[in-house]
């Protein structure tokens, strides 16, 4: 078979990836593949890596077919697995970067520190119990109000000025 007929690949004229006979992919597969494998693993030095650009190169070459041309196949394929080991890398280097400014999570303070500071002595009991049952438990105000028996509105009220009254205690008694 001559090297253009065996690498021309049918299409619709749809403007859709050409569609390869499979005998016709298969055969550009297991010709190319090993020596494109090769210079994917010498590049980024880990299998799956390797097997992953290989398969990503070979599905490039479908989806590009219709420009490619036949007598250029394999160098092609050899820049297309290079360019992929180059992304590789930047994701890495990214990767890495990322990792390097991110510092230790935020832990939270231990629960009875917490809700130590709820037990302020500025704060009225049902402000008390408001801001509790909001900030430590995480209910919303209509289940404040329905387990204290209170309007939402009074819920609302007891809320803010509970946060005004601890703004106040913890920054020192300042108005």
């Amino acid at each position: 078979m001559p090297e253009r007929e065996k690498f021309a690949p049918s299409s619709s004229g749809t403007g859709t990836p050409p569609v390869y006979g499979i005998e016709e992919f298969d055969s550009i597969y297991r010709e190319h593949s090993g020596r494109v494998f090769r210079q994917a693993l010498k590049s980024v030095g880990q299998r799956e890596v390797a097997e992953d650009i290989t398969s990503d190169t070979f599905l490039t070459l479908y989806r590009a077919s219709e420009r490619l041309v036949p007598e250029r196949l394999l160098p092609w394929l050899l820049i297309v697995a290079r360019n992929l080991a180059m992304d590789h890398w930047r994701r890495r280097a990214v990767e890495d970067r990322h990792r390097q400014t991110v510092t230790e999570p935020v832990v939270a303070p231990e629960t009875s520190s917490v809700e130590s500071l709820f037990h302020d002595p500025a704060l009225k009991p049902e402000h008390r119990s408001c801001l509790l049952l909001r900030y430590v438990h995480g209910l919303e105000r209509t289940e404040i109000a329905a387990r204290l028996g209170m309007t939402e509105n009074q819920v609302k009220s007891a809320l803010q000025y509970g946060l005004v009254l601890l703004r106040r205690s913890l920054e020192g008694g300042k108005a």
